[in-house]
């Protein structure tokens, strides 16, 4: 499940906010995986709608609001879990971007990708944001993720600055497990952006069996 957009433009709401991406992917051998990608992914950007970034400066607090949004998804996962007597999991990750500052909050393995604009005809130069959270030696499992009662949530936290005319890319493991960076990178230089996600995806169910997810942001 995900979430790519400019925000609302009337009210309070995403006042400041330049553009934000979210990305849930419900954990494979727990139950109501979509579910609870949705329920994370909506909690997260109502909290973030109903702050104002407008007048703020202090990439501190913004990452504090981003963190807040985490924990509130992470216990109406929790909350649903509780209901319907079972055990849920998701991962998530989130792109706020403020002009031309951008602040990513991370839990489990979908992943956050920043492709810088080279000068022209140079292309994108690739960088990979965030870790995903296996314990070592083991893909198939995370050790942080949205809906664990067993333990305290832990986020990574990142800021950069970007120039116009880069990407950020948000993928599921479904995407990037069967596709390498190399090719990822290859793909992203080839295709003209209206035809990129549809590219992507289209490269990811060559080899690949999972759920894809890839939400793109380009900047001004």
């Amino acid at each position: 499940f995900y979430y790519c957009d400019y925000p609302y433009r009337t009210g309070d709401k995403g006042s400041g906010i330049s553009s934000l991406s979210v990305i849930a992917d419900g954990m494979g051998g727990l139950s109501h995986g979509r579910e609870v990608a949705e329920i994370a992914v909506n909690s997260f950007i109502e909290y973030i709608f109903h702050q104002n970034f407008k007048d703020t400066i202090d990439s501190k607090l913004v990452l504090i609001y981003m963190d807040q949004g985490f924990t509130l998804a992470n216990e109406k996962v929790i909350q649903f879990a509780k209901k319907n007597n079972t055990k849920s999991g998701t991962t998530l990750t989130a792109a706020l971007l403020i002009n031309d500052n951008l602040y990513i909050t991370h839990v489990g393995d979908t992943r956050a990708y920043i492709f810088h604009n080279k000068k022209l005809f140079t292309g994108y130069s690739m960088s990979q944001i965030t870790s995903d959270d296996h314990p070592p030696n083991n893909p198939f499992s995370l050790v942080n993720y949205i809906g664990d009662k067993n333990k305290e949530l832990v986020t990574s936290r990142h800021e950069m600055k970007v120039k116009s005319g880069s990407l950020i890319i948000l993928t599921s493991d479904g995407f990037h497990g069967p596709v390498k960076n190399e090719r990822f990178l290859k793909l992203v230089n080839k295709n003209k952006f209206e035809l990129l996600p549809e590219s992507l995806i289209k490269e990811a169910k060559i080899s690949g069996k999972d759920n894809i997810t890839v939400a793109i942001t380009k900047t001004d």
